[in-house]
Order: C-alpha cells, then structure tokens, then sequence
C-alpha cells in the first residue's frame, strides 16, 4: 500500500515503512492524479476548430466588397452574372451566396442565401455560425 504523507510517500511492506525521496513522492503523486486532472481541463478553442464568424447574417446587407472581405474574408469563388455579383463562402456542413449589386453608393451586399449539405435552403445565420472566420473561407 502506498500513501502520501507530508511530503512523503510511505510504501508499506509486511517489515514495516520505507520513506521515498521528495521528488519521487512528487513524481508519484503526479501520475497517481493525472487520470483525476483529465476532467479539469478547461474547454477553450480546440487547434483547426472553426471559429464562428460573430455577426448577424442582417448586418451582412450594405458592405461593400472590402468590407465584406474584412469580415467573411475572400470568397471561395466568385461568379459575375450581371448586373449581379454572388460570392460563394463553404463551411463544412453549408454554403452561403452573398448577392452584391451596383448601388447609388457603389457595388454593395443586397441578398444572401445558403444550403445545408444536401442543397436544402437554410437560414444565413446557421451558415455564418459554420464558416472558418476569415481564411478565404
């Protein structure tokens, strides 16, 4: 049996106790805890985790293209369909298109849709949630 006593690790043996040196009871105590520890851990940002792009599908509406490149970063691909633009962002579960026009105030967002991975219409926002936040998405 072993136990852990100021500092000091007993073991007991059938003669009676041999005390262990300080930086082995530590080391023991350590591993003896490490499978305790494991819950403990905090629950930040996994590495590769996507980051969700924080803000609302509506305040998508009226960015011009560099603003929209500030926030969405570059676009997957970019079609030309005049007198329309549609940038293409894909997160791994969806795709959003993002409609800009020539406006009075210049080229501008006006209408966004996206897809679930089946090409089912889903709401923008669920989308945005899925985007790796501007890596040229």
């Amino acid at each position: 049996m072993i136990v852990a006593a100021a500092g000091h690790i007993l073991r007991f043996r059938p003669g009676g106790a041999v005390a262990m040196r300080p930086a082995a009871a530590l080391l023991l105590t350590a591993l003896a805890m490490a499978p305790l520890l494991g819950g403990c851990a905090t629950s930040g940002p996994r590495a590769g985790a996507v980051q969700p792009v924080p803000i609302a599908s509506e305040q998508l509406i009226g960015l011009t293209p560099a603003a929209l490149i500030e926030t969405l970063g570059n676009p997957r691909t970019l079609r030309r369909e005049r007198p329309a633009e549609i940038w293409q962002y894909r997160g791994d579960r969806c795709v959003l298109d993002v409609f800009l026009y020539e406006a009075p105030e210049g080229t501008q967002v006006i209408h966004l849709e996206a897809r679930g991975e089946r090409a089912e219409p889903i709401a923008p926002q669920h989308c945005l949630g899925a985007l790796p936040r501007g890596t040229g998405v």
